[in-house]
């Protein structure tokens, strides 16, 4: 559902857009699976790829925020400036 949210909040005011989609650990088999999914709740995916993290740094940049994310969730007191500064710039966006 996030995938759904956030191609959607990118590409409302773009009557064309492309998505390229990476899922960390994605197996190749499963590859077609979420492709076909993404594209009946009607997202149009210009590719579906799995990324092993230790291979590809914007995977890894993407692991790093989800955990400051969940760290803030848990009440971490440093995330939530880090957050709040993210939020204020529009670098991180609620979604």
């Amino acid at each position: 559902m996030s995938i759904l949210v956030i191609i959607y909040k990118c590409s409302r005011n773009d009557s064309y857009y492309q998505s390229l989609v990476f899922i960390d650990g994605l197996s190749k088999s499963e590859i077609p699976r979420v492709g076909s999914a993404l594209r009946k709740i009607g997202i149009y995916t210009e590719k579906v790829r799995g990324i092993k993290d230790e291979n590809d740094a914007v995977i890894r940049l993407a692991d790093a925020i989800s955990g400051l994310i969940r760290e803030q969730y848990q009440g971490i007191s440093y995330t939530e400036k880090l957050c709040k500064a993210g939020e204020e710039n529009k670098t991180l966006i609620k979604v």
